[in-house]
């Protein structure tokens, strides 16, 4: 059974979490980060930079914020002040970065539209691993809508063939069969998202699906962190635990 544990009002239009429980809303060029009682604890902004595509906070100490309209990466620290100086993508040759996401040892990947390609680059700025087109690799379009780096795998999200899985070198692994998804979340060995307002997990080992009903709030994403549910839709999120 799940229970509220808390409901926090928002503006934005897309969040994530950390693995301290701590949520982080972005509307237009703001971030506003709450702690896990809901309480907002800061903000952030650069309105020279347009508005925030993604913010990931994999490492709670060390976000990272993407402006895709100005190809520049930022990253904060756990007050949200910046945390070195603002990385210009078009000075990595990364001319048409659409999606971009933390890596292990403080790299970062990104999709470079232009080329079809995933580019990880490491913390020296310098490119370290760079897959071929995967337009022409796999035999498919790719029109990806997310990316994510979980436990040495890279989640690349191509809605019409299904989740491409790549290793940390770049390699192509195998794709998960899970179609037109926009967002989901890569923990405890399980991809979580949002289904006909019911949360679904699938299991990366067993391949095996569960979800869990929700009928009084419509959501349109999830997240799972330290045993709680974290669901939004436009005008809220609600944490859950399960009783």
């Amino acid at each position: 059974k799940l229970l509220l544990h808390k409901r926090i009002y928002i503006q934005g239009n897309f969040f994530t979490t950390d693995n301290l429980g701590n949520c982080f809303v972005a509307d237009k060029d703001e971030i506003t980060k709450y702690d896990g009682n809901g309480s907002v604890f800061n903000k952030f902004s650069i309105k020279a930079f347009g508005a925030i595509e993604s913010v990931d906070a994999t490492n709670p100490l060390k976000l990272m914020v993407f402006y895709k309209d100005f190809a520049k990466l930022v990253f904060l620290d756990n007050t949200l002040s910046l945390n070195g100086s603002p990385i210009d993508l078009e000075e990595l040759n990364l001319t048409q970065a659409k999606l971009a996401c933390v890596s292990h040892s403080d790299g970062f990947w990104v999709y470079d539209q232009q080329k079809f390609a995933l580019v990880r680059v490491d913390q020296n700025l310098a490119i370290a691993e760079n897959t071929s087109n995967l337009n022409q690799l796999l035999g498919i379009n790719i029109n990806p809508n997310y990316l994510c780096e979980y436990n040495n795998s890279v989640y690349l999200n191509n809605p019409e063939t299904g989740i491409l899985v790549f290793d940390v070198f770049g390699a192509y692994v195998k794709t998960i069969p899970l179609l037109h998804l926009t967002k989901f979340h890569v923990t405890n060995n399980a991809i979580y998202f949002m289904q006909n307002n019911k949360v679904i997990s699938y299991n990366l080992k067993t391949t095996e699906q569960t979800e869990v009903n929700l009928l009084d709030v419509k959501y349109a994403e999830v997240r799972t962190e330290k045993g709680m549910l974290y669901l939004k839709n436009a005008e809220l999120i609600d944490i859950l635990k399960f009783e």
